[in-house]
């Protein structure tokens, strides 16, 4: 959804250029929306419909869920890396979502 709210910003402002987009195959792009971002030509379409346009696989979202915000499982998370605190750990492994 950051995505999509940042594309949104930029193709607002008078002088936006460029939103980097994900496109080596992270499921939590491909699988938490409804749709595929539609990427034509370098140009990410942004929609005609309210809000951000996008749809989520709520499915989705209630299999991943956490039971709290604040017990994340240790791994890397997007840019950020949850665990040892030094940048010199090794990263460790990601186990899944809980059951």
């Amino acid at each position: 959804m950051a995505v999509i709210a940042n594309a949104h910003v930029v193709a607002a402002r008078d002088n936006g250029i460029t939103v980097e987009i994900d496109q080596t195959g992270n499921r939590f792009i491909e699988e938490l929306l409804g749709a595929p971002l539609a990427v034509t030509d370098g140009l990410l379409d942004l929609g005609d419909r309210p809000g951000l346009g996008i749809e989520l696989d709520w499915g989705f979202v209630k299999r991943h869920r956490l039971a709290s915000p604040f017990d994340l499982p240790e791994g890397n998370h997007c840019d950020i890396i949850i665990g040892p605190p030094t940048v010199l750990a090794p990263i460790p492994p990601y186990v899944g979502p809980p059951a």
